[in-house]
């Protein structure tokens, strides 16, 4: 695992978050924008995201559906102060796009091969 895999899963991984946001709104017929979603999803990547990839990677945590379930908390996390006004179901989307980001993540990182169990190591750590 090299530390390119690790930028590149943290710059790609939360572009999932506006993406399914900005199809919730389309479909609810309102107009919010993509950039702004943006910004919501790295802010949660840098501040729970970070940790959360730390975590898992001290624990040795690979398992698909870990990522997907701290993913789908983080995102319910940032729903609740940022996305107060939705009703239950955008908190259920702000889950759906946590998660969503957060497999992307663990994609990225492990490929597809859902029975990884090394750890991440980066390059120059002892």
């Amino acid at each position: 695992m090299s530390f390119r895999k690790v930028i590149a899963a943290f710059s790609i991984a939360p572009l999932m978050t506006p993406l399914v946001l900005t199809v919730f709104d389309y479909a609810k017929g309102y107009a919010f924008s993509f950039v702004a979603y943006g910004v919501f999803a790295y802010f949660a990547a840098i501040i729970f995201g970070v940790p959360a990839f730390f975590i898992y990677r001290a624990l040795k945590w690979t398992n698909i559906f870990l990522f997907i379930l701290g993913g789908a908390s983080i995102g319910f996390i940032m729903s609740v102060p940022f996305f107060g006004q939705y009703r239950v179901e955008g908190y259920i989307w702000c889950a759906f796009a946590g998660a969503l980001s957060a497999l992307v993540f663990r994609i990225i990182l492990y490929g597809l091969n859902f029975k990884a169990t090394k750890g991440i190591t980066i390059e120059g750590e002892t």
